[in-house]
């Protein structure tokens, strides 16, 4: 079996897709962190086509141990939201871990000391990944910004304001006793 190679260095597409999954969420910046932690331990925020037995993508997650179909867990936006959902859960249940240990708690990896000690690294990519939000123009529909709606509907005009047609004003004339021309009838 070939060995998976990790590139040096992050894609910045990869961060800055989980960056905006993680705004899009509202996440805390502590699990966001976290992300960027697991991200860069697991693959160097790469979405990796291999990996340890049958982990793949950016965060190393496994179809076997049920974290999606191969293909889900090579789509960044959902495997950052599995991993965001799982973070945002463990940091409600046990609020004073670090970002490390958050990360650690959804990964559960065989080395749980790497993610507080890509702290520094997850931190710059962080940094890169929010300059890039900052200088992008806002997208339709992305976190905050509303999307386009259908025009309002014309506002309804009460009947009595639309003046009756011909044939309504001789039925309604008729109606109560008149004429088409108003006068009563049998004059």
């Amino acid at each position: 079996m070939t060995p998976c190679r990790i590139p040096p260095d992050h894609d910045p597409d990869v961060i800055r897709t989980v960056h905006r999954v993680g705004l899009t969420l509202g996440v805390s910046d502590k699990v966001m962190l976290a992300a960027f932690e697991a991200g860069w331990v697991e693959s160097h925020m790469n979405n990796l086509d291999c990996g340890d037995k049958d982990s793949l993508g950016v965060f190393q997650q496994r179809p076997s141990q049920g974290w999606g179909t191969p293909e889900q867990i090579r789509d960044v936006p959902y495997a950052a939201e599995r991993f965001f959902r799982g973070a945002m859960g463990v940091e409600r249940r046990s609020p004073g871990l670090s970002a490390g240990r958050t990360a650690q708690e959804v990964q559960r990896s065989a080395h749980p000391d790497r993610y507080d000690a890509a702290e520094g690294k997850a931190r710059a990519l962080l940094r890169e990944a929010e300059a890039a939000a900052a200088a992008a123009p806002p997208r339709v529909g992305a976190a905050g910004i509303p999307a386009p709606t259908e025009p309002a509907p014309p506002r309804a005009v009460p009947a009595q304001a639309i003046p009756p047609s011909a044939g309504q004003a001789r039925r309604a004339g008729q109606a109560r006793g008149r004429s088409a021309d108003g006068a009563a009838a049998g004059q």
